[in-house]
């Protein structure tokens, strides 16, 4: 059986997400696909950072942005960063996050 739905979106999606430890107010990089965002730990707050960065367009540029920072969890991370993400993800990739 090759039930696509069964496979986790964060997967589909090659979904990451990178902590930079709060050294800026975009905190968080997170990767879907070839693009990337921006993200602070209260993404949908009036003073919050929720912006496209833009689309990686070679593994070099990909590698120096994230080079710093520290992979982390999708289920590890602020409330407002992961309704930031849900709201990315069924917006521009028409996907709904179940996980």
């Amino acid at each position: 059986m090759n039930d696509v739905s069964v496979i986790p979106l964060s997967v589909r999606l090659n979904m990451l997400v990178y902590d930079n430890g709060g050294k800026t107010a975009d905190r968080y990089t997170v990767v879907i696909k070839r693009d990337y965002w921006y993200l602070s730990a209260d993404a949908n707050a009036p003073n919050g950072v929720c912006m496209f960065g833009g689309e990686f367009l070679d593994d070099k540029e990909y590698l120096k942005l994230c080079e710093d920072d520290d992979l982390v969890a999708l289920k590890s991370l602020p409330v407002g960063t992961f309704k930031a993400i849900t709201t990315i993800v069924r917006d521009w990739y028409g996907e709904g996050m179940d996980e």
